[in-house]
């Protein structure tokens, strides 16, 4: 797959899931999974509440709609 076919875009509240689903695969990659310790509530607190803590990006694959990458 190559950067042409990916759309950058702003996080929104629905790809919370998929966000703390990449963050546990990556500390699962690390063997590190007890440390990935966020909820899908706090997630959303952190980046979507009244003071967000943190913002996130999503690489999309323009063919498949599929989220490929996130930033934090």
């Amino acid at each position: 797959m190559t950067h042409d076919h990916w759309m950058i875009r702003a996080a929104t509240v629905n790809d919370i899931a998929q966000i703390r689903a990449m963050i546990r695969e990556l500390a699962a990659d690390e063997r590190a999974v007890e440390q990935a310790r966020a909820t899908e509530d706090q997630l959303h607190q952190a980046l979507f509440g009244e003071h967000p803590a943190a913002f996130a990006l999503i690489a999309e694959d323009d063919d498949t709609g599929g989220i490929v990458a996130y930033a934090l």
